[in-house]
């Protein structure tokens, strides 16, 4: 067997296995959380080997990357069909057009004209389009995301716009350290309060708290984590 095939194969399988572990260990069902492979500059051939083993929800930064390996399925898998597919890297409104419809979940909304381009956008495709509401938890500088403070009145004009779900919320937390342990999980508990607030405030089941990527996906199960974002402990370093 090709030693790259048995290397996703396994590394997957050991991401899962951390995943149960984690789940059981927050007494949480490890059902209940779901694994977004980032496949951002991994080729189509790599993400087959992922999808073979049994990956179904992907997870890209770049639109064009994305449909150009993604739009036409890759092997006899299909986006929609087979697999679901989510952008989690920060959108522009000339891309919007051609991420409507193409993405299961938009999971990067932060501002409220980016809400409208895709509004018009699903309008015009006779869709609705699932959205989370980025937020920047952390306040620092170099993350995209709404403040904590502005999150309720940009979700709220969110949910006024037609053909638009908005469906939980998401952050890109600190980059994690040890010694910055308690601080991560502070943050990544204060989303999971403002996902609570949240759905208080807008009578919405917000049933997606997506958080966590390679180094700390296990802290952001124990803190409450439905999707985590896990890219190179599945594919390694990329190119």
């Amino acid at each position: 067997m090709n030693s790259e095939i048995v290397e996703i194969s396994q590394r997957l399988k050991d991401v899962s296995r951390r995943i149960r572990v984690a789940a059981e260990k927050a007494d949480r069902d490890p059902a209940s959380i779901t694994l977004v492979a980032v496949s951002k500059r991994v080729t189509a051939e790599r993400i087959a080997i992922a999808i073979e083993s049994g990956q179904r929800v992907f997870g890209e930064n770049y639109v064009q990357e994305a449909r150009a390996k993604f739009g036409s399925g890759i092997g006899s898998y299909t986006v929609g069909r087979d697999l679901e597919l989510h952008c989690i890297g920060p959108l522009q409104r000339n891309k919007v057009r051609d991420s409507v419809g193409f993405f299961s979940l938009i999971q990067t909304l932060d501002r409220v004209e980016l809400a409208e381009a895709i509004s018009r956008q699903a309008l015009g495709d006779s869709c609705l389009q699932g959205v989370l509401l980025q937020v920047n938890i952390s306040a620092e500088t170099s993350k995209s995301g709404v403040a904590v403070e502005k999150a309720l009145p940009l979700a709220q004009e969110i949910i006024a716009l037609p053909g638009i779900e908005l469906r939980g919320v998401m952050a890109i937390g600190r980059e994690f350290e040890e010694s910055a342990l308690e601080q991560s999980r502070n943050e990544m508990r204060a989303l999971g309060r403002l996902r609570e607030d949240l759905r208080q405030s807008l009578g919405l089941p917000l049933p997606i708290l997506s958080m966590g990527m390679s180094a700390d996906f296990e802290l952001a199960i124990e803190c409450g984590a439905s999707h985590v974002r896990v890219g190179s402990a599945i594919f390694g370093e990329r190119q």
